[in-house]
Formats: C-alpha cells, sequence, structure tokens
C-alpha cells in the first residue's frame, strides 16, 4: 500500500492531520513538505506508532539530471535535510522500501558523481560543492 499526502491542504494548514498509523506494508510519500519535516516526523514518531530507525529517502528534483537523494530515518531526517540545505522541490519517500532501494545509512547521492558518505565535516553539502 502506498499513501500519498501533500504537506499542505487548504488555507495553508499543515497536512500532518491526515499521516497514517504505521503500518510496516505502507509506504508513505510526503510532498511539499520540506520546511514542516520535523513536525511530519515528530507526529509520526510520538501519535502515530512509527519507529525512529525507519528508512526515509527524500528525493530533490525527482527525474531531473541533477536530482538528489538525501537517505535517513524518520529520527534523523530533518536534521539530515537541514544540515544538507535541502530545498523544495522534493519529495519524501518513508518505510521498508527505502531499505531495499537506497540501503541504510545517510548518504547524498549526485547522478552524475556519485555517492558522497555524511561522515562529519568532509560531508558533500546538498549545492554539490
Amino acid at each position: 500500500r502506498v499513501v500519498i499526502l501533500s504537506g499542505v491542504i487548504s488555507g495553508g494548514r499543515t497536512g500532518s492531520s491526515r499521516l497514517p498509523s504505521y503500518n510496516s506494508k505502507t509506504t508513505l510519500v510526503l510532498m511539499m513538505c520540506v520546511r514542516k519535516i520535523r513536525e511530519f516526523t515528530n507526529k509520526m514518531m510520538k501519535d502515530l506508532g512509527y519507529p525512529s530507525d525507519l528508512g526515509v529517502a527524500v528525493v530533490h528534483k525527482m527525474s531531473l539530471h541533477d536530482q538528489i537523494v538525501l537517505r535517513s530515518d524518520v529520527e534523523n531526517i530533518a536534521d539530515v535535510v537541514r544540515d544538507q540545505e535541502m530545498s523544495s522541490p522534493a519529495v519524501f519517500v518513508i518505510g521498508n522500501v527505502t531499505k531495499d532501494r537506497f540501503g541504510n545509512g545517510v548518504y547524498v547521492m549526485f547522478p552524475d558523481v556519485g555517492v558522497d558518505v555524511v561522515d562529519g565535516k568532509d560531508e558533500a553539502k546538498f549545492s554539490g560543492k
């Protein structure tokens, strides 16, 4: 099962009220929520039963030549997005499917360059520097 939600609903309200409870067989896709991702992930862990180590992939500029993928988990993705200076447009894919497609660990994937592991001071920034 795949659930696709917008981060913003009518009237500028956040879409976090529509998040489903955790189900290991569900993949959650969130759009338009880069600035609200911490609100979403906090609610997911505290109120909806999402494991803190559940995989999350964030795809910026999906299907374009300069697509970038960030990979982390529900607990840490807001910090990764902030640290990597992620901006819109981006799509968040949350669920066990991310392990199969993107593996474990936090990394930034630049399509034309490869993968840079985020490991402290030498990490690649979202801007591609």
